[in-house]
């Protein structure tokens, strides 16, 4: 492969090109501790906000700019709706995004900073927590392809 190719693809590691797969297998074995704080953090926060019923599967993180991103399991109650909530939990489609069906499996992190709480307001950009959660989560955990600590 060329140097070009392999420079374009964000799952390269030591020079080797990674599926989407052999990427999130990586990420786990080398960032096992801070997967664990995230985690931890996230827990926490989840029960805090909605009680014993919802909680995140520690089982399989997605890793994505430097946030671990866990299952959301409601166990037989109805799961909250996507969105940024107190805390820095926020709650998307499994899929990516915000447009999923009743019953699409959901994924949840927890933000360093959570920038606003509920759907983006202009005047957020404004606030010293949209510039860090932009910098932290997004450009530094892009930039380092980690895991981030929390």
């Amino acid at each position: 492969m060329s140097d070009q190719y392999i420079a374009g693809h964000e799952n390269v590691v030591n020079g080797q090109l990674l599926t989407d797969n052999q990427y999130q297998v990586y990420l786990a074995a080398t960032y096992p501790n801070q997967i664990s704080a995230q985690y931890n953090r996230l827990s926490a926060n989840l029960a805090a906000l909605f009680g014993d019923s919802v909680s995140a599967d520690p089982n399989d993180p997605n890793v994505q700019g430097g946030n671990a991103n866990f299952s959301l399991n409601c166990g037989d109650d109805p799961c909250p709706s996507v969105g940024r909530y107190d805390n820095g939990i926020h709650i998307e489609c499994a899929s990516g995004g915000y447009s999923c069906g009743p019953g699409d499996p959901l994924f949840v992190h927890d933000d360093t900073v959570s920038p606003w709480v509920g759907a983006f307001s202009f005047s957020s950009i404004f606030s010293a927590s949209f510039w860090e959660h932009g910098l932290v989560d997004l450009v530094g955990g892009t930039l380092c392809n980690c895991v981030l600590s929390r």
